[in-house]
């Protein structure tokens, strides 16, 4: 199993809501740092843009992830790649 620390950075934070697309996924959010990482920066993103959210459905854990990650962003993402 793949352990994901992703830590947050103040340049990505800056060119969140320039982008035109995002593609973040569930597995990623299984680490509570990762999840909050990935959740501030979405919340930077500009409702233009594209978020397409890779959902794991393998395994269960994976889909309370999905469940709750959609629940904080507010919405469905645009496109939700089911693997």
């Amino acid at each position: 199993m793949a352990s994901y620390k992703i830590a947050g950075n103040k340049r990505a934070l800056e060119i969140a809501p320039d982008l035109d697309a995002v593609c973040f996924g569930s597995l990623a959010q299984r680490s509570p740092i990762s999840r909050k990482t990935i959740l501030r920066f979405l919340a930077r993103t500009s409702n233009k843009g594209l978020k397409i959210f890779d959902i794991n459905t393998i395994n269960t854990r994976a889909n309370q992830v999905a469940a709750y990650v959609c629940s904080q962003t507010g919405a469905m993402p645009d496109i939700p790649e089911f693997l």
